[in-house]
């Protein structure tokens, strides 16, 4: 069980590394004039890092989580709401 967690952790961390790279790839696009968007892969990582927490969590401990701390869509997920609020009221 412990190799199955160390693979869903190995997981986790290629699909945060994935998700982080095409968002910085979409910010060099935007600085040279290409106006294209990344789609994150949504909250597999999490998926991912909790599967490895519940089969090697001896093992692994807090390190499951440290992908999930580096992904941006789970950081947009986290800030999404108050953003939404802050334009509400602005329109308002």
């Amino acid at each position: 069980m412990t190799l199955l967690g160390i693979v869903f952790f190995a997981l986790s961390c290629c699909i945060a590394l994935m998700n982080l790279s095409g968002v910085i790839a979409a910010w060099v696009r935007r600085w040279k004039g290409i106006d294209r968007g990344f789609s994150c892969i949504p909250m597999l990582t999490f998926l991912a890092s909790c599967l490895a927490f519940r089969l090697a969590g001896s093992t692994l401990v807090g390190w499951c989580f440290i992908p999930v701390l580096l992904d941006p869509f789970t950081w947009s997920l986290i800030v999404l709401p108050f953003f939404l609020l802050w334009r509400y009221i602005r329109t308002r």
